[in-house]
C-alpha cells in the first residue's frame, strides 16, 4: 500500500464511500417500498373491514325497516309478501357480509361474529315463526307481532 500514491489512495477511499453510500441508499429504498407495501395492505383490509361493516350495519337496519313494515301491513297478503322478500335479502346480504369479513378477524373478533350469527339465527327463527302465524291467521295485528318479539329483546340485530 506504500507504493500507491497519495492520490490514487484517495480516489480508492472515494470509491469505497461511494459504493457505501450506494448500498445504504438501495437498502433503505427497499426497506421504505416494503414499509409502504405492508401499509397499503394494512389500509386495504382496514378499510375493507369497516366498508363490510357498514354493510351489516345497514342491512340490519333494513331488516328492522322491513320486518316492522311486515308487521304493520300483515293485512295486505301483498304488501306482505313484498315486505317478507325484502327482509329475506337483508338477511342474505346480512350473511355474505358476515361470511366476506370472517377471515379478516382475529379469534376474539370471529368469537364476536360467531355470536351476531346465533343472534341472527335466532331473530329469524322467530321472524319467520311470526310471519307463518300471520299466514295461518293467528297472529292479526302488529301489536301481537310485536308482544311476540319481546322475548328477543336485546338478543337479535338492532335491538
Amino acid at each position: 500500500m506504500n507504493h500507491i500514491s497519495v492520490k490514487a489512495k484517495l480516489a480508492l477511499l472515494l470509491v469505497l464511500f461511494s459504493l457505501g453510500i450506494v448500498g445504504v441508499a438501495i437498502t433503505g429504498w427497499l426497506s421504505l417500498n416494503r414499509a409502504v407495501a405492508t401499509s397499503q395492505a394494512l389500509v386495504e383490509t382496514d378499510v375493507g373491514a369497516v366498508r363490510t361493516l357498514g354493510e351489516i350495519r345497514s342491512a340490519v337496519g333494513n331488516m328492522r325497516r322491513f320486518e316492522k313494515d311486515l308487521f304493520l301491513n300483515l293485512a295486505d297478503e301483498e304488501a306482505l309478501l313484498r315486505y317478507e322478500k325484502s327482509w329475506k335479502e337483508q338477511i342474505v346480504s346480512t350473511r355474505k357480509s358476515m361470511a366476506d369479513i370472517k377471515p379478516t378477524l382475529e379469534s376474539t373478533e370471529q368469537e364476536a361474529l360467531m355470536r351476531m350469527e346465533t343472534g341472527l339465527s335466532g331473530y329469524q327463527k322467530a321472524v319467520e315463526g311470526i310471519v307463518a302465524g300471520i299466514q295461518r291467521g293467528e297472529v292479526n295485528d302488529p301489536w301481537r307481532a310485536n308482544q311476540l318479539m319481546e322475548p328477543l329483546e336485546g338478543r337479535h340485530p338492532g335491538r
